[in-house]
C-alpha cells in the first residue's frame, strides 16, 4: 500500500504539533509534512515538480501569504488541481468559508478544542476523500 501524504501549512508550532500527534491517532499509514508559510509551501511545491502530497491543509491566517492567496497559487498549479485542499482556521466567519470555496477549497475544517475532536474530524475527513482511488481508480 503507497503511504499517503498529508501537508499542513500552518505558521503556530503549537498547532502543526497537534494536528501531527492526531494524525498519528487517526492513522499511522500516513507521511506528516509541514511548512510554517505560504510562501515556504509554494517553493516546495514549485521547486519539486515529481512532489504532490496526497492532502493540503492550510491555516487561514498567516504572516505574508495568508491562506487564501495560498490556495489561489496551490489551485494555478496542474498537477494540483485534483488533490484535496483544506482550509483549517479557527475562523469560522461565513465569508471566509464562501471565498475559500470559491478559490477551490475541497472543505473547511475550524480548528477543534480538543485532540478527540481533531482526531474525529481528520477521521471523517480521511473516509470521505481518498484522492488517489479517485484519480487512478
Amino acid at each position: 500500500m503507497e503511504t499517503k501524504i498529508c501537508y499542513l501549512i500552518d505558521d503556530d508550532d503549537d498547532d502543526r504539533e497537534l494536528f501531527e500527534t492526531a494524525l498519528y491517532h487517526v492513522t499511522q499509514e500516513m507521511c506528516f509534512m509541514t511548512a510554517t508559510s505560504g510562501v515556504e509551501a509554494l517553493q516546495q511545491f514549485c521547486g519539486h515538480e515529481d512532489f504532490t502530497p496526497d492532502y493540503i491543509f492550510i491555516d487561514l491566517h498567516m504572516p505574508v501569504i495568508d491562506g487564501k492567496e495560498c490556495l489561489a497559487e496551490i489551485k494555478k498549479i496542474n498537477r494540483f488541481k485534483d488533490i484535496p485542499v483544506v482550509m483549517y482556521s479557527t475562523s469560522m466567519a461565513q465569508q471566509d468559508i464562501d471565498d475559500t470555496r470559491k478559490l477551490g477549497a475541497t472543505a473547511y475544517i475550524s480548528k477543534p478544542y480538543s485532540m478527540a475532536q481533531l482526531e474525529k474530524m481528520l477521521q471523517t475527513f480521511f473516509s470521505e476523500y481518498n484522492p488517489k482511488s479517485q484519480a487512478h481508480g
